[in-house]
């Protein structure tokens, strides 16, 4: 068994975007949960975002899909905001 460092902490958006693509695309889900998986054990091997997501964090899924979250060191969780295609990731602000 893995001892993963952080907790999960999802907002409504992004859980109503998983709920999606359990239905739509199970392997778009599944690569997703191995990206959070791996998250958990090491956050920072993500690339920091700026300006507008200032903040934020973003790591690539199955190359056209971006997962936006943010890192809680101080209550050791990751806060998982958004996942959408890339062309629709930043369209708007968290």
């Amino acid at each position: 068994m893995i001892d993963l460092a952080y907790t999960i902490e999802k907002t409504a958006d992004f859980s109503k975007q998983l709920i999606k693509l359990t239905k739509k695309d199970r392997l778009l889900f599944l690569a997703l949960k191995n990206r959070i998986e791996s998250l958990l054990i090491n956050p920072y091997s993500s690339k920091p975002l700026r300006f507008g997501f200032s903040g934020n964090r973003r790591i690539h899924v199955n190359g056209c899909f971006v997962l936006i979250f943010e890192i809680d060191d101080s209550n050791k969780k990751i806060i998982f905001k958004r996942v959408a295609h890339h062309d629709d990731t930043y369209e708007r602000d968290l």
